[in-house]
């Protein structure tokens, strides 16, 4: 049983946070703190998820 996020999950929060401050969209932030690929679908999923 996990008690905390993985990476993965911080990286979605981080990204989905920073659109909603923003107010533009994460897709194009950089991959510095995840695999590229999984960067990329995080980004797109906050980005869908706030509107973007």
């Amino acid at each position: 049983m996990r008690k905390h996020p993985d990476d993965t999950a911080v990286y979605l929060d981080a990204a989905t946070l920073y659109g909603i401050l923003f107010r533009e969209s994460p897709r194009p932030l950089s991959n510095l703190y995840a695999a590229a690929a999984t960067a990329t679908s995080m980004r797109d999923v906050a980005a869908t998820a706030i509107g973007y």
